[in-house]
């Protein structure tokens, strides 16, 4: 199902004595608020979850539907799953000033589905993927640096991430700078 469309479970109930229904996401029982509707006509046994403008981050999860009553409490479950285009919650950041000789980490979270592929390019070249990386359990997409330089590593740095529905660019400008360096001086007689 695609973002902000509403998404219907329905079901037919049966037994006796007449079950009470209860709807699940992520392990909470589900209410007749924020956009979601909960219908059961026990005359017919009809039972209806209706969760509108759905959104990945919100309701992407398992959805239970369970059955209570003196013989037992038996409960279906299926996964809501839901299509979008790439969106970025962590950005990189605007401008960021590195220290030459130091191993640097750029980082973007960013949420899709289908989880979104990411290409990073530096001043506009592509970078090779053995300096990338992704943090399923943090959406994170990663790009290291080792050892920066100004003549290597100065510059803009651009991230895009896209899947099947859309695209979306975060980009970078690094300053790098060189330590201070202090020689000795030494006194003329």
């Amino acid at each position: 199902m695609k973002q902000n469309e509403t998404a219907v479970f329905e079901t037919k109930i049966d037994g006796y004595p007449t079950p009470k229904v209860t709807w699940f996401r992520n392990d909470k029982p589900l209410t007749g608020e924020k956009g979601t509707k909960i219908e059961f006509n026990p005359t017919t046994g009809h039972a209806k979850l209706s969760i509108q403008n759905t959104n990945l981050q919100q309701h992407a999860d398992l959805v239970i539907c369970r059955l209570e009553n003196i013989h037992g409490n038996p409960e279906e479950t299926v996964r809501l799953d839901i299509i979008a285009a790439p969106f970025i919650i962590t950005q990189l950041p605007k401008e960021d000033d590195i220290i030459t000789g130091k191993n640097v980490t750029l980082r973007v979270v960013a949420h899709g589905s289908p989880r979104p592929k990411a290409e990073w390019f530096y001043n506009n070249a592509p970078i090779v993927a053995e300096n990338t990386s992704y943090d399923e359990e943090k959406n994170e997409y990663q790009l290291s640096r080792k050892e920066v330089t100004a003549a290597a590593h100065e510059g803009t740095y651009q991230v895009s991430l896209k899947n099947n529905y859309g695209e979306i660019q975060s980009t970078c400008v690094w300053t790098v700078l060189e330590p201070v360096k202090l020689t000795k001086i030494v006194p003329e007689n």
